[in-house]
């Protein structure tokens, strides 16, 4: 009798095992269709209901402290001091782009009007001769507001800052590289020699060029195996995501400042060439330089066009860009 009730026991329990299974499983299928047939539409209301703080920082999106050169940096400002963003005043578009992007990563920037040379020619210090020295008056500009930018970085003391231009596009993982490119660097003793003293090696560096436009940098080799993106730089060109340390700011303060002459990425890409200044770029580069938007004729050419994982392609398909009507109400 007891063996009998232990039988049928047995196979009650069997049989609400495998009830359960299938409900749960039917549930996982019912699931996987929905967010399948209407993954843009749950992507949009999840995003919806996450509402941004006043800081701009989205509450789906947690920064973390990590250790590097012995002190805590937080991913909102990716491990540096402060990240400024270089915009034109009536680029309102741009701006509600680029904003999008900030609030998708989490990220607290400070935007920095670019200099408009053409409109302020009259009050600015700058000669004829140093103006013939570029192909544009954009370019004059973009000297002079460079240069404001490293002397309000020493001035308030801070140790590294990320610069950018308001048409790059970063990939979504972007906090990943570059906490793995900047731990690389820091790992890195004695790498570089001085051009002008070759017994002297040191890792002083001064710039990490995160996004460019170059196709040479893949002649230097990786300087670690761990992350096989970050190199020596060799020339890079474009200025349109770059970290600088206080010392690299110094160095170019120094050394540039308001003496204008070429255009400033190609001086600086000409410094590292000849190892004067001390940077590090990536192979392939990390950050894009969005030229298609106003551009379009030069979308899909290889040095233009979104990074994998594009974070403006992200938003475009599933969220959408900051209208300027919104830019303008949050004063951007």
């Amino acid at each position: 009798m007891v063996a009998i009730l232990r039988k049928s026991r047995a196979i009650s329990l069997t049989y609400t095992n495998k009830r359960g299974v299938l409900v749960l499983g039917a549930l996982a299928l019912v699931l996987t269709i929905y967010f399948v047939c209407f993954e843009k539409e749950v992507t949009i209301k999840i995003y919806n209901k996450l509402k941004f703080n006043n800081h701009n920082k989205a509450l789906f999106y947690r920064p973390r402290l990590t250790k590097l050169s012995k002190k805590l940096w937080s991913a909102n400002k990716l491990y540096t001091d402060h990240m400024y963003v270089i915009s034109m005043q009536d680029k309102i578009k741009r701006r509600g782009r680029v904003q999008s992007v900030f609030d998708t990563l989490g990220l607290d920037v400070e935007y920095v009007r670019a200099i408009d040379f053409k409109a302020q020619r009259k009050s600015l210090n700058v000669s004829q001769e140093q103006i013939d020295k570029l192909e544009t008056l954009k370019d004059v500009g973009c000297w002079l507001t460079m240069a404001q930018i490293w002397k309000d970085m020493l001035s308030k003391g801070y140790e590294r800052v990320f610069i950018f231009e308001d048409d790059m596009d970063p990939p979504l993982d972007i906090h990943a590289h570059i906490r793995k490119g900047l731990s690389v660097i820091e790992s890195q003793k004695d790498f570089f020699t001085d051009y002008l003293n070759k017994s002297r090696k040191h890792n002083d560096w001064q710039i990490y060029h995160v996004g460019h436009v170059s196709i040479k940098e893949y002649k230097n080799p990786p300087v670690d195996k761990s992350y096989t993106r970050t190199r020596r730089a060799f020339g890079p060109l474009a200025l349109h995501a770059y970290i600088l340390t206080r010392n690299g700011a110094k160095e170019f303060v120094e050394r540039y400042g308001e003496k204008i002459d070429k255009e400033i990425d190609q001086i600086i890409a000409h410094s590292e060439y000849h190892h004067t200044i001390y940077g590090y770029s990536t192979e392939p580069t990390i950050i894009t330089h969005r030229a298609d938007f106003e551009r379009p004729w030069l979308k899909g050419h290889s040095l233009y066009g979104g990074p994998p994982k594009s974070t403006i392609d992200h938003i475009k398909k599933y969220i959408g860009f900051y209208s300027e009507k919104e830019i303008v109400e949050m004063g951007l």
